[in-house]
């Protein structure tokens, strides 16, 4: 005798991990506890996620080396919330590139993983790729030259800040860096540019071309190091821009050490940058502590 199948529930918070995951392409199991289980061990997160990968609506991905996974939309999870995206010029949501991915939603949505201020705004990559440049909100920059990586406005102050954000892990040759440079010669509303390299060899080598194509305020331009960010998340340094021996922490909190963007005290950075599939109950509470595990 054949019995009926169950229709899948899926909740609230299911909806959110969904389009938190087509937003920013690629999380990982901690970042996903923090944000949709406070309070909870990474073990019922994970579980969680088993369940809508057996309905097809999410999947585990490799990142690459040193076993490390992360979480991407799938197909019937991207129809589930299709109707709450608006108008998309492009339907995909998949990420090209994991690694980077994954590294860029650590770098762009950091300690705003759980709560984002009033006072910031942050568009990513997915959004500049999927929405159509005339449903942009209007602080974002118009172009067909160039598309960074997301953008951040802040507004807290006197003045309405932008920051464009950069992953570069290989470095292309001088001359394709031209239109780049063009790009950001031409965007004065921009105030800052936030690069994420390898290296400080690469960080040296993008700089050259920028000044060869004699780009317009280069000083704009501020690098982070991968090995100090994997390592310090937020609390790394940046260098050679107008933001050098700041952190991001520095530039994007109100105050780095008591702020109200760490709620439950947990250290997002640590939670977006660890990547492993299943991670123990000792490990959240060492991010809970603001440490790396």
């Amino acid at each position: 005798m054949a019995y009926p199948t169950r229709k899948p529930e899926i909740t609230e918070r299911d909806h959110g991990i969904l389009r938190l995951l087509w937003k920013w392409k690629v999380l990982s199991t901690s970042a996903l506890t923090a944000k949709f289980f406070p309070g909870k061990s990474p073990l019922t997160c994970y579980v969680r996620l088993q369940i809508l990968s057996r309905l097809g609506f999410v999947r585990a991905l490799d990142l690459g080396s040193r076993k490390r996974t992360g979480w991407s939309i799938e197909e019937r999870g991207f129809r589930y919330i299709r109707a709450t995206l608006g108008e998309l010029e492009s339907r995909g949501f998949r990420s090209e590139y994991l690694e980077h991915d994954f590294l860029t939603t650590a770098l762009h949505l950091g300690e705003w993983l759980i709560e984002q201020p009033r006072e910031i705004k942050t568009f990513s990559e997915q959004q500049l790729r999927r929405i159509h440049p005339d449903l942009w909100p209007s602080w974002v920059p118009r172009s067909d030259i160039h598309r960074p990586d997301g953008y951040t406005l802040d507004y807290r102050g006197s003045s309405p800040k932008i920051y464009a954000i950069e992953t570069e892990l290989s470095l292309k040759s001088t001359k394709r860096y031209e239109s780049v440079a063009a790009f950001y010669g031409g965007q004065e509303s921009l105030t800052a540019v936030i690069w994420l390299v390898e290296n400080q060899r690469s960080a040296s080598k993008l700089k050259d071309s920028l000044e060869h194509h004699k780009i317009r305020n280069l000083g704009a331009h501020n690098f982070l190091l991968r090995k100090a960010f994997e390592s310090e998340g937020w609390k790394a340094k940046l260098s050679d821009g107008s933001l050098s021996g700041q952190s991001l922490s520095e530039v994007f909190l109100y105050n780095p050490t008591i702020s109200p963007q760490f709620p439950h005290n947990v250290n997002c950075s640590a939670a977006l940058l660890d990547a492993r599939k299943r991670p123990l109950n000792q490990d959240l509470g060492n991010a809970r502590r603001g440490r790396n595990p």
